[in-house]
């Protein structure tokens, strides 16, 4: 019994004989994606109601969120921090 080594493998796949047949590729039909259009806007108009059921910060809410950003900034730049 005789031994062989990785590269005699990695030839004989690189000699080895080569088929060029490639897949057979499924034509599709119209019919098809015609059936699949409606799940799709189903899924669009139920993400946009997702959209709207967002809480959304109020502006005095914004307000505060920023001032206090800002107001960490400024400690931090000038090093009280």
């Amino acid at each position: 019994y005789e031994q062989i080594s990785d590269d005699e493998i990695c030839i004989s796949q690189l000699i080895g004989p080569i088929t060029t047949k490639q897949p057979e590729l499924e034509d599709i039909s119209d019919d098809e994606q015609q059936q699949h259009q409606p799940s799709i806007e189903q899924h669009l108009s139920h993400d946009r109601r997702i959209d709207e059921r967002r809480c959304r910060r109020s502006d005095a809410a914004r307000r505060q969120r920023n001032r206090k950003r800002n107001y960490i900034h400024r400690l931090h730049r000038c090093r009280h921090i």
